[in-house]
């Protein structure tokens, strides 16, 4: 089997094992998969990788000149015969927050330009570094890094500057807290207990007595289907809740979770359904902070680590976000009436903006005060 043949078969099986652990204290280990099904992780890779995945990216020359590529059609339309360019790129994203690294095989054709874009599971990509070039190494065998287009979720590890680790498991012990938290409410609602009951009886019972109502009230009501139970009472026997138990620190502990989970992936806790959103300007500013916090730093270095694989020298690649931080129709527009009206912009760069076609005569600007023909002081 060529290289090639082996690099596809990542689609059909893979022998990498990813299921390590990472120990948290002397009585706990809380493994990567488990942390991946934690619901606030999974709605913020999603997030994070799809709202990347749907970004229309352009190429640039270094003087800021628009250029074309037939390396963007693999970005934009199909990366290889199974995923879109759009499934491509949130894989790559969604991968690298999960384990630290990603990287995708760069198939050419006999002139050197990329016609493919393969993925690889992190656990087949092994980097050997002592401080000079690093040695890439695939399945055990060394391979060209001009092949290889890596996507890191961080500046990289002080040992290794070619790896990282995943936010996850730098936040690990925190988010051990999470996954015992989901093991005590799986433990709860199984065992049917909320809160603490209280059963009393007005006169005075035996030792045996008092063991005969406890066995017989946890074999009948101590269940999922025996909660629900009624209970027939007589003699002036009462029960009642006299506490809570767990319940009110469990929600206290889920919202803690969240927060630590928003700060771990760098989100907004709002975007992971975590309190009150607020008004609609606080929206509108949390989902700026959202973009430029979050979503443009992954975009620089996923555009800089790709560019220099797959573009010629003195180009880059630029990813639009702005759809991201456009607003509601009506303030867009009433926006960008006033900057065309003013001179600002034109009626061509307006419909651009809101991804319309140019039309006959937009490219002059509305305002009749041309800076040609705005009036002096002396006029």
């Amino acid at each position: 089997m060529g290289i090639f043949g082996a690099l596809t078969g990542w689609f059909g099986q893979n022998t990498a094992t990813s299921n390590y652990l990472v120990s948290i204290g002397d009585t706990f280990q809380a493994t990567s998969i488990a942390r991946q099904k934690l619901p606030a992780i999974v709605r913020g890779v999603t997030l994070v990788s799809g709202d990347i995945g749907r970004l229309n990216v352009t190429a640039q020359r270094a003087n800021g000149d628009p250029t074309t590529n037939p390396a963007l059609d693999l970005i934009n339309g199909e990366a290889n015969q199974f995923q879109s360019g759009s499934a491509w790129r949130a894989w790559m994203v969604s991968t690298s927050l999960l384990y630290g690294n990603a990287y995708s095989f760069i198939q050419r054709d006999n002139n050197g330009e990329a016609i493919g874009l393969w993925p690889l599971w992190p656990g087949r990509i092994a980097i050997n570094w002592l401080g000079f070039d690093p040695i890439f190494l695939l399945d055990g065998k060394q391979i060209d890094p001009y092949q290889i287009v890596s996507l890191l979720a961080g500046p990289g590890d002080h040992n290794n500057p070619y790896r990282c680790t995943s936010p996850l498991d730098k936040c690990a012990p925190s988010l051990s807290l999470a996954i015992l938290q989901e093991r005590v409410a799986t433990a709860l609602c199984e065992s049917g207990r909320v809160g603490k009951i209280s059963i009393t009886h007005p006169g005075t019972l035996s030792q045996t007595a008092k063991l005969d109502l406890l066995d017989a009230y946890t074999r009948k009501h101590s269940t999922p289907e025996g909660a629900t139970r009624p209970l027939v009472l007589d003699e002036g026997v009462k029960v009642e809740r006299v506490g809570d138990g767990q319940l009110p620190g469990m929600l206290e502990d889920r919202k803690y979770a969240n927060c630590e989970i928003a700060r771990c992936l760098g989100i907004p806790p709002q975007m992971l359904f975590q309190g009150d959103a607020g008004a609609l300007s606080s929206q509108i500013e949390m989902q700026r902070q959202y973009v430029e916090t979050t979503i443009a730093p992954w975009c620089d270095r996923f555009a800089t680590s790709l560019a220099c694989k797959i573009l010629p020298a003195g180009c880059k690649l630029k990813f639009d976000y702005s759809e991201l931080t456009r607003g509601n129709l009506r303030d867009t527009s009433q926006s960008l009436k006033d900057l065309a009206t003013t001179g600002a912009l034109s009626i061509d760069d307006g419909r651009a903006i809101l991804g319309m076609a140019p039309t006959a005569g937009g490219n002059m600007p509305m305002s009749k005060n041309t800076p040609a023909e705005a009036p002096t002081n002396g006029d």
